[in-house]
């Protein structure tokens, strides 16, 4: 079977398949045969950058990846064995490019119905649990502005249609060229570019995009902003948070994909051999909804 390995900090050129031979399952493991696969920015950061991600994952080689969408094809004897044929989204951080992966964490696995497609499962891997926590902080604000930079991102796409607020005002803030897909996504919300915001005495700034120029131009401009993201690790001034993984989180975000109440935004499709080309389509343009690969 075929593995996508990091060799280096060099990029994605660097980037190579592998073929290994077709992993057997310990007794508390499950075997997936991968369907599709998502094309992540953190993937592509720690491919250029040793200090991009846990301390862990800078082990080189490594397989790329945190998860995937695949079909539980052999069941460890001491799993459940009704998780045989069972279409399933699997989180693996220690690698899911990959034709087959075993897993053991039960709580990184997730039993999909048929009303969830692959596609929409994979908008969930890497940026479901961290629109959840940006919408709890957004919850807990005290300033009744929040500019979300980054809308048009999946974060921020799935961001926006999980805050139900009605003490807060919305402003989320894309490039100009992202206006018509941002609108295209979400036609009910508002959307702004920084030269259309209104004038703002205070606010909350939830950052997803990780411009420090854009971030120094909304502090130029607004009194008091105090600024909370998820991609600047770096400045003082800057509250970084991320995730905290919480299965029932990944459970009720899933639902929520079955019932239509949450719609991910599907982007590009490419195939497993074409992997470097479709990080560097994810790399070069803004986000068009979740780029992802798909495994014949």
């Amino acid at each position: 079977m075929r593995q996508l390995i990091q060799h280096s900090f060099r990029g994605i050129n660097d980037l190579s398949f592998r073929e290994v031979d077709l992993p057997t399952p310990a007794a508390n493991e499950v075997l997936i045969k991968m369907h599709a696969l998502p094309v992540t920015a953190s993937d592509i950061k720690r491919e250029f950058n040793d200090h991009a991600t846990a301390e862990q994952l800078t082990n080189l080689p490594r397989v790329i990846g945190v998860g995937g969408v695949g079909e539980v094809v052999q069941v460890g004897e001491q799993r459940d064995s009704a998780l045989m044929h069972q279409r399933v989204l699997v989180l693996n951080p220690t690698g899911a490019y990959q034709e087959y992966l075993t897993s053991k964490n039960s709580n990184w696995l997730f039993p999909l119905s048929d009303n969830v497609s692959d596609e929409q499962a994979l908008t969930l891997v890497g940026a479901g649990g961290t629109a959840e926590l940006l919408a709890s902080i957004i919850k807990k604000a005290s300033s009744q502005n929040i500019i979300i930079t980054g809308a048009n991102s999946v974060i921020g796409i799935l961001l926006l249609q999980l805050l139900t607020l009605d003490h807060h005002m919305i402003f989320p803030l894309v490039n100009p060229s992202s206006v018509e897909y941002f609108q295209s996504r979400l036609p009910k919300a508002p959307v702004y570019t920084i030269d259309c915001l209104p004038k703002l005495t205070d606010a909350t700034i939830i950052d997803i995009a990780g411009n420090t120029h854009l971030l120094e131009s909304l502090s130029s401009m607004i009194p008091n902003v105090q600024a909370i993201s998820i991609a600047i690790t770096d400045n003082p001034q800057i509250q970084f948070v991320h995730e905290e993984f919480n299965r029932q989180v990944y459970l009720q975000l899933i639902e929520k994909l079955s019932t239509d109440e949450l719609k991910g935004p599907v982007g590009k499709r490419f195939a497993f051999s074409d992997a470097k080309e479709a990080q560097h389509y994810t790399n070069d343009h803004h986000s068009r909804g979740r780029v992802y690969l798909t495994l014949n």
